[in-house]
C-alpha cells in the first residue's frame, strides 16, 4: 500500500524542484519551453499526438522544438522518465552530432539560439532530478547571454516560443479548435510570430508561421504567404501557401503541392501534405492517386511507426475502394484534428490482436492484411 504514496511524494518533490529551478532560470533570463510553459499549458494535450507531431515536423528545426515541447510537458506533468530521457537524447543528437548532408538551413543559421534552448533544457532537467540549484551545476556558467544577440537570433527565439504554443494546441483532442480558425485559441502564438516576423523581416519561415496563424479572411494572408515563399522556399512555406490557395479554390494549389513533393521527395511533411490534399480534393483528377500511393510507400520507409501515417494509408485504401470523390469536404491542414482522430481510429487495426503493418513492404498488401485479421 505504500507504493502509491511513494509515487505521490516523488511527484510532489519533482514539482517543487521544478518550480525552484524555473524561478532561478528566469532570474538568469534563460529561455526554453520549461520557462515558457506551466502545467496548465498542457491541459488536455495528448503525448501520443506530440510524438506524431515530432515525426511529421516540416523541418529538423521544428522537430527539435516539438521534442523540447514534449520534454516540458513530461516535466510539468510528472510524465514518463524514459520518454523524457529519449527526447533529450534526440535533441542533443540533432544539435551536437557532426554536420550531416541533410542539415536544415534553419539549424545552420540560428544554431546559437537553438543551442541555448537545448542546453538550458538539459541543465534544468538535470538540476531537478539531482535536486540541486543552478549555481551548483558547472555547465550553467557556459550558457550564452541572450542580451548580446542580434535581431535575427532574437527573432528565432520568438519564433520558437510561438511554435511551442502551436504544438501544444495541435496536441489537443478533437473539438478544441473553434469553428472558424485555431487563431482564437492561439493569441499568444500569433503575437509572438508577429514579433518574430517584424524582428527579422527577411526570414520567410517566420513570415509563413505568422501568416498561417491568421484568419482565412485576413486581407494580407495570401500576400504574406507568397512573400514567405520568395524569401525562403521550404516544405513549410510552400505547403502553407498551397493549403491556403486550396481553401480559396485556386488550381495553383495542386501545382505547388506537387512541386513541394518533387523538390523534397524524402520530406515526411511534403509526402503527408500530398496525401492529405488528395483525400480532401473534390476533384481527384487534379492529383494522382498513384503518386499518393507512392507517398505512402515512402512514408512507410521514412516513419514506419507513425500512427498518423499508418492511419492515412488505411484511409486512402478505404477511399479508393469506395470510389468516393472525396472523404472530407473541409480543406486539410495541420489544424485538422478530425483527420488525426480518424487516422487514430483506423490505426486501431494495427493494435495488439491484429496483424502488424510493418511485416510487408507493400502498402496495398499491408492494408489487405489489416482488413482481414483471419487471413493468417
Amino acid at each position: 500500500m505504500r507504493r502509491p504514496m511513494d509515487t505521490k511524494m516523488m511527484s510532489q518533490w519533482r514539482a517543487n524542484w521544478l518550480g525552484r529551478i524555473v524561478a532561478q532560470a528566469r532570474l538568469r533570463k534563460w529561455q526554453c519551453p520549461l520557462v515558457w510553459t506551466t502545467s496548465s499549458s498542457f491541459d488536455g494535450v495528448h503525448d501520443d499526438k506530440l510524438q506524431d507531431l515530432v515525426t511529421l515536423a516540416p523541418s529538423e528545426w521544428e522537430a527539435v522544438v516539438r521534442e523540447l515541447t514534449r520534454i516540458a510537458m513530461l516535466m510539468h506533468t510528472n510524465g514518463d522518465m524514459r520518454g523524457l530521457v529519449q527526447s533529450l537524447r534526440r535533441c542533443e543528437k540533432f544539435l551536437h552530432s557532426p554536420r550531416r548532408r541533410s542539415m536544415c538551413p534553419l539549424l545552420s543559421e540560428y544554431r546559437e539560439a537553438l543551442k541555448h534552448v537545448v542546453d538550458v533544457t538539459c541543465i534544468m532537467v538535470a538540476c531537478v532530478l539531482e535536486k540541486k540549484n543552478l549555481d551548483q551545476e558547472p555547465g550553467a556558467e557556459t550558457v550564452a547571454d541572450t542580451d548580446t544577440w542580434g535581431p535575427s537570433l532574437k527573432a528565432a527565439m520568438l519564433a520558437m516560443q510561438a511554435q511551442v504554443r502551436v504544438a501544444c494546441f495541435l496536441g489537443l483532442p478533437s473539438g478544441a479548435e473553434t469553428a472558424h480558425s485555431g487563431t482564437l485559441l492561439l493569441p499568444h502564438a500569433l503575437v509572438l510570430a508577429s514579433r518574430a516576423k517584424d524582428a527579422a523581416p527577411e526570414e520567410g519561415e517566420w513570415k509563413a508561421l505568422y501568416a498561417d496563424l491568421l484568419p482565412h479572411d485576413h486581407p494580407r494572408k495570401l500576400t504574406l504567404l507568397r512573400n514567405a515563399v520568395r524569401a525562403r522556399r521550404t516544405p513549410f512555406t510552400l505547403t502553407c501557401l498551397s493549403r491556403f490557395l486550396y481553401k480559396l479554390g485556386e488550381n495553383e494549389a495542386f501545382d505547388l503541392c506537387a512541386d513541394a513533393l518533387l523538390e523534397w521527395p524524402l520530406s515526411v511533411h511534403t509526402n503527408v501534405s500530398y496525401v492529405l490534399m488528395f483525400l480532401s480534393c473534390a476533384a481527384p483528377c487534379k492529383l494522382s492517386g498513384c503518386l499518393a500511393e507512392q507517398c505512402l510507400l515512402r512514408l512507410q520507409r521514412l516513419v514506419p511507426q507513425s500512427m498518423f501515417a499508418l492511419g492515412l494509408a488505411l484511409e486512402l485504401r478505404l477511399h479508393t475502394e469506395s470510389g468516393a470523390k472525396h472523404v472530407r469536404p473541409q480543406p486539410y491542414g495541420e489544424l485538422d484534428h478530425a483527420t488525426v482522430d480518424k487516422a487514430q481510429k483506423l490505426y486501431a487495426w494495427t493494435r495488439p490482436g491484429r496483424p502488424r503493418l510493418a511485416r510487408s513492404t507493400s502498402t496495398a498488401a499491408n492494408l489487405r492484411e489489416a482488413q482481414d485479421p483471419d487471413r493468417h
